[in-house]
């Protein structure tokens, strides 16, 4: 899939919500829903927590609450979480690039 979102939306951690749900195959609701979920629902949702990190000035507590009103401390968590995952495991880290390299064509055509 190298298609890149069409550039009619412009709310980004809406964008990069969807994203991730695209091309990691799940569902918005499973990202958002309050439980953990299965592994690879995890995996996605710990990708739009560090891309919504890294894509915006959210604070931790507006990142949660993308995310059935997760704290804050959940968020951090999260963002570590990633950041080890992104060194050892793969799969992740090719979901991740991925994502990232979508939102950033999409921000590209929108400046």
């Amino acid at each position: 899939m190298t298609e890149t979102l069409t550039p009619t939306m412009t709310d980004l951690p809406t964008v990069i919500i969807e994203t991730v749900a695209k091309y990691c195959y799940v569902e918005m609701t499973d990202l958002k829903a309050p439980n953990k979920g299965k592994r690879e629902v995890c995996d996605c949702r710990h990708i739009c927590v560090s891309l919504l990190k890294k894509y915006t000035d959210m604070t931790y507590d507006s990142i949660g609450s993308n995310f059935a009103n997760r704290d804050h401390s959940t968020v951090i968590h999260s963002l570590r979480v990633s950041d080890g995952l992104l060194e050892s495991d793969k799969v992740f880290r090719a979901k991740y690039e991925l994502c990232d390299e979508q939102i950033k064509k999409y921000i590209s055509y929108e400046s």
